[in-house]
């Protein structure tokens, strides 16, 4: 029976290979933070008064981030994996975080340049034992919607590998959504970066905003703390 650390090795053996070309693109794996997690958290404090005071960034199994310099990231996808023993009600949990986790990311997205429509939608994998799907998140007149684009087959031994040519056109199909939506990301950051340098002597409210403008609630389930 394959432990969940099996299958992520699995899948990241597959996923590295595809995204071998992308120097800007960083796959980060095994319980990595989400700032754009953090980020909502905060807000939902500020805002509405829930949750704590205290912000803790969702953990995520492989985080895909966007090298913008200074060892610093634009969050993309969030992709999360289960072992197949795991149950009905576990893997309806990890869809659910995974889309929350991911409305994060793409408000966060959103945010950098409302009137990019490149910017507007992100793509995001699930994964439960040896068969995952990826599906898009797309933000519609601030209502997110997903929609399933295709399943993932990972091969547990040589007589699967015959039926990995479906599941490697959608990977790098993936690969370059997600080699996009970083060169867009980075390019409206490097804008609103340079908007916000004259915000205290010009008038920029044409030029959009660089600051989280949400006009739908995305909430985090508390952390466990042991």
């Amino acid at each position: 029976m394959d432990t969940e650390a099996t299958v992520l090795r699995r899948f990241m053996n597959i996923l590295t290979t595809v995204f071998s070309s992308q120097n800007n693109i960083s796959l980060t794996e095994g319980e990595t933070t989400s700032s754009s997690t953090k980020m909502v958290q905060q807000m939902n404090v500020a805002l509405h008064e829930v949750g704590s005071g205290q912000s803790f960034g969702r953990k995520i199994d492989v985080l895909v981030k966007h090298h913008r310099g200074s060892n610093k990231y634009i969050e993309l996808s969030s992709l999360e994996i289960k072992p197949d023993h795991c149950g009905p009600a576990l893997v309806r949990e990890q869809q659910n975080k995974n889309l929350r986790t991911n409305g994060a990311i793409l408000a966060n997205l959103s945010c950098l340049d409302p009137e990019n429509a490149a910017l507007q939608t992100t793509a995001a994998i699930d994964i439960v034992g040896s068969t995952g799907y990826v599906y898009v998140l797309t933000n519609f007149d601030d209502i997110f919607f997903a929609c399933q684009v295709g399943i993932i087959r990972l091969p547990k031994s040589r007589g699967n590998f015959a039926s990995m040519v479906g599941t490697l056109d959608i990977l790098f199909a993936f690969e370059a959504m997600m080699e996009n939506l970083g060169e867009e990301a980075q390019a409206a950051f490097e804008r609103a970066e340079s908007r916000d340098n004259i915000c205290e002597v010009a008038d920029v409210r044409e030029e959009g905003t660089s600051y989280p403008h949400i006009n739908h609630d995305i909430f985090i389930t508390p952390t466990r703390h042991r």
